[in-house]
């Protein structure tokens, strides 16, 4: 089974987010112990950066911090279809959006996101990571 997993569940953990921390913690237990198959969007990669400086103010650490992201997950493209087919999508917010139709042409079983009320029109199933 393919993971495609949502910034927030990669946050939850590098920020250490109550009272989220322990289920998103999980998924990269699971990912590191090769459990699933996980992977994350490539168009998550800069949004996570940009996230991780406004929270740790400190250019080095947040590098150090993506990288060690490829450790836990696999990253899938997201390429111009992708985000031109989001424009259209059913899934109303232009960034879920695009990881929806990231999961689609991808061939992902699932989604995991705290977010699922987000996805509730996907055609991809969404799971919480509390539900690994």
């Amino acid at each position: 089974m393919k993971y495609l997993i949502d910034s927030n569940v990669i946050l939850d953990v590098l920020t250490n987010r109550d009272p989220f921390y322990d289920s998103s913690r999980k998924v990269f237990e699971l990912a590191l112990k090769q459990k699933i198959e996980a992977y994350i969007a490539s168009s998550s990669l800069p949004a996570l950066y940009y996230l991780l400086h406004k929270y740790y103010h400190n250019s080095n650490i947040c590098k150090q911090t993506i990288l060690k992201l490829f450790e836990f997950f696999n990253v899938v493209d997201v390429d111009g279809n992708d985000c031109a087919k989001a424009i259209a999508s059913i899934i109303p917010d232009y960034e879920d959006a695009i990881i929806h139709e990231t999961a689609i042409r991808h061939s992902m079983d699932y989604i995991v996101t705290r977010d699922k009320k987000h996805f509730k029109d996907s055609i991809v199933r969404v799971i919480d990571p509390s539900e690994l």
